[in-house]
């Protein structure tokens, strides 16, 4: 009879570890991973002024050119100017500089590598 006591405990001990590993498991399951991704900003002009302050590099694609020829515009944010509703960007014009405007009802995307 005390062998039968004997092999009795190391069973119960099994059957309680096997459960609280499946338990510990299902809980991480339903727990959600946190995210690495940063939460938007609430405007177009807080991104586009966000990733300046970054450096990001960031590429424009338009609805209507802003130039003729002028789709895309990429950028490191140096050469850009935000507005509420716009945005511009500079080019070097003879002794100075030349800036093309656009409003963002224009910007069809904006792309970037985060």
């Amino acid at each position: 009879m005390g062998t039968q006591r004997w092999l009795a405990a190391p069973s119960i001990l099994v059957a309680a570890a096997v459960l609280l590993t499946l338990a510990l498991v299902w809980g991480q399951m339903r727990t959600p991973a946190p995210s690495q991704a940063q939460t938007p900003p609430d405007t177009l002009r807080l991104m586009i002024e966000d990733l300046i302050t970054s450096g990001t590099r960031v590429e424009f694609e338009f609805a209507e050119p802003i130039a003729p020829g002028f789709t895309f515009r990429e950028s490191t944010g140096a050469d850009m100017t935000v507005g509420e509703d716009y945005v511009c960007f500079s080019e070097p014009w003879n002794d100075g500089l030349r800036y093309r405007c656009t409003p963002f009802t224009n910007i069809v995307t904006i792309s970037y590598l985060d």
